[in-house]
């Protein structure tokens, strides 16, 4: 669980007006990109595939942890409409040095944002979840979101040997 009085956490105030509500904005196709293709792992301590049973999109997460149990390496190859391949570069992008609770919160807080929540916690970082945030509207994509954080969740406990 994440300490919103933490040093190493911050606030993010989910907007509500319909300017910063735009949905496929051009920093949100920006991420797509960087997930365009796919970037496994030779030899990842785990791989979790899953399946939106709603929407058919797939995101396979690998991870290779360090000797602390956080994140030495991801590696991703996703089949998603925009905002699962966005959620899944946003992961890639700062996933590294995190360990299990720490993605797990993370994973919860994307929950929380689509769920319709003001204002959500996470690590320092992440703001970059936000630009997630105006398809809360649209509840038939969350399951394409929130496959990437779900598999990383799932990887890092595997390898991690957290039941």
């Amino acid at each position: 669980m994440i300490n919103s009085a933490d040093s190493r956490t911050r606030r993010i105030a989910i907007p509500d007006d319909d300017d910063a509500l735009e949905l496929y904005t051009d920093r949100l196709m920006a991420f797509c990109h960087d997930v365009a293709s796919p970037r496994r792992l030779e030899k990842p301590d785990a791989s979790v595939a899953l399946r939106s049973r709603l929407c058919g999109s797939t995101v396979t997460i690998d991870v290779r942890l360090d000797k602390n149990d956080r994140v030495a390496d991801l590696g991703f190859d996703v089949h998603a409409c925009s905002l699962g391949s966005a959620a899944t570069a946003i992961l890639a992008k700062h996933a590294v040095g995190s360990d299990a609770p720490t993605l797990a919160a993370v994973r919860d807080a994307v929950r929380s944002m689509l769920a319709g929540a003001e204002e959500i916690v996470v690590p320092h970082g992440w703001d970059d979840i936000a630009v997630l945030a105006p398809a809360r509207d649209t509840r038939s994509r969350h399951s394409a979101i929130m496959i990437a954080f779900d598999a990383a969740s799932q990887a890092m406990a595997e390898a991690a040997g957290i039941p």
